[in-house]
């Protein structure tokens, strides 16, 4: 049986959202026993389940140290993606702090992502060390882009903008498969040396080559407008 037990203001914030829920004129069965819920979510004991006339709506609520490690919302995720009539609604709790982003930027599109692209594989193609770094950098905006389009088409709301938020949601709610997840895993990993003064010593024409491959995969897809 998959389940977490619910800290004081993540049982707030369910509170808030079956009231939403119902106002909308679902019928809402807060921590529902197994036998109030459908054969596909009997190994599961989701937070909210919402039913309503066009959809039902299996709602989990996280802060972000549940979130961390929350290994249990991936399978739940395959389970209501499958079931025609369902969808996972998942809420993150979310620390108020201020946007870095500021407020006149612009997000890139399919165009903006794929120049941003070309530009890493010249850089790569000529890179010493410091340029290698450069690259690492620009591959990565190219990935985040791409990742906020990816959530977009998939309806996923993004509470923060965070990069390693923005890749664990997207990943426990089923919109990137494994190997995705691990490229974008490494790749943060060097972004978040790079950007904070530090230097790696290995390499990093292989990861970004597979983060800018799995950048194009996408780019080929209907998931970037």
């Amino acid at each position: 049986m998959v389940t977490h037990s619910l800290t004081r203001l993540e049982n707030k914030r369910l509170l808030k959202v079956a009231r939403e829920y119902e106002q909308q004129g679902y019928r809402v069965v807060r921590r529902p026993e197994k036998a109030e819920l459908p054969d596909f979510l009997s190994g599961f004991t989701p937070d909210l389940v919402a039913y309503g006339a066009a959809e039902n709506v299996v709602v989990e609520v996280r802060s972000k140290s549940t979130l961390s490690g929350a290994e249990d919302l991936t399978p739940l995720a395959s389970a209501v993606n499958a079931t025609p009539g369902w969808r996972l609604d998942l809420v993150v709790i979310n620390p108020r702090s201020a946007s870095v982003i500021d407020a006149r930027a612009e997000e890139l599109d399919r165009d903006g992502i794929r120049s941003r692209v070309e530009t890493v594989r010249h850089l790569l193609r000529f890179a010493e060390e410091d340029e290698e770094d450069a690259a690492a950098l620009l591959a990565w905006s190219a990935a985040e882009a791409t990742l906020r389009a990816v959530a977009r088409r998939h309806n996923i709301a993004l509470e923060r903008d965070q990069p390693a938020f923005i890749v664990k949601k997207l990943y426990s709610l089923g919109a990137l498969g494994r190997e995705e997840y691990e490229v974008l895993q490494e790749a943060l990993r060097f972004r978040n040396a790079i950007v904070h003064g530090y230097r790696l010593p290995e390499s990093k024409q292989t990861i970004v080559d597979e983060l800018m491959n799995t950048v194009t995969g996408w780019l080929e897809t209907d998931l970037v407008s």
